[in-house]
This record gives C-alpha cells, sequence and structure tokens, in this order.
C-alpha cells in the first residue's frame, strides 16, 4: 500500500494564544484540512517573534485604523497595507531600504568582508601583513 505525496508533508502552524487563533473556528477548520497547532508558550511572544512583530504592526497600522463593511472591504484594506509593507516601505533591516531598493542594490554589490572595497589578496607589491616589507 502506498501512501500519497501529501501523507509526508507534515502541516503545522505555529501560533499565539491570542484570541483570534483559539477560536472554535479556527481549531475546527486546522482539524478539517488535518493541521497541527503549535502555540507557543503564554507569555513568551520571543518564541514566534517575526510573526508577533507583524501581528503588532497589522494591528497597529491596519486593523485599528480602518473601518470594514464587510469581509470583502476588509480583504481589499489588508491587501492594500500587506503591498505597502512588503514593497514599498523602507525596512530597518534592509538598511531603511524599501525591498525593491534593496534587491536592487544586491544583484550589483557584494557583502560581506569585501563589500564595498577592492580585493587586495592578490595584487603585486601589496604585503598581507603590515610590518612586513612590500613584496617588489
Amino acid at each position: 500500500m502506498r501512501s500519497s505525496p501529501d501523507a509526508a508533508i507534515r502541516r503545522a502552524i505555529r501560533c499565539d494564544n491570542g484570541p483570534e487563533l483559539t477560536s472554535r473556528h479556527f481549531l475546527a477548520w486546522a482539524l478539517e484540512w488535518k493541521i497541527d497547532l503549535r502555540h507557543i508558550q503564554p507569555g513568551k511572544p520571543t518564541q514566534n517573534a517575526h510573526v508577533e512583530s507583524l501581528h503588532g504592526r497589522l494591528r497597529e497600522e491596519c486593523l485599528r485604523v480602518s473601518w470594514f463593511i464587510n469581509l470583502f472591504d476588509a480583504r481589499r484594506k489588508v491587501a492594500l497595507w500587506k503591498r505597502e509593507y512588503n514593497q514599498q516601505r523602507p525596512h530597518s533591516s534592509l538598511g531603511y531600504r524599501t525591498p525593491a531598493e534593496f534587491a536592487r542594490v544586491a544583484l550589483t554589490q557584494s557583502y560581506g568582508k569585501d563589500m564595498g572595497c577592492a580585493h587586495l589578496e592578490n595584487a603585486r607589491g601589496v604585503s598581507h601583513f603590515p610590518t612586513a616589507p612590500a613584496a617588489g
């Protein structure tokens, strides 16, 4: 007997203990789709820090400042916020550049020890040791 390809994929969602992720409807949906819910420990937001940060920004910048007429209107407004957040907003983790600017620079610039510098490892007449005389 062979199992389906999907059987090997373990589906799980890591989430906090907020009311939106502990409701009966959400729990029933996860059960119906055979998705394991892995709740973080109460009072330990650092176990899911990136998501906690995103949820905080979404709440403060979109949900608390918007009025939603219906579900369609809510989806539209959240999609607009998501596009602005992911494509147009400068991020501190990207050197205060937008993701598009960061990607453009990343394609043309080297990162690491050589960032923005000339490569001297194989240059003639340059010593790798500050006290040694230059080779001639």
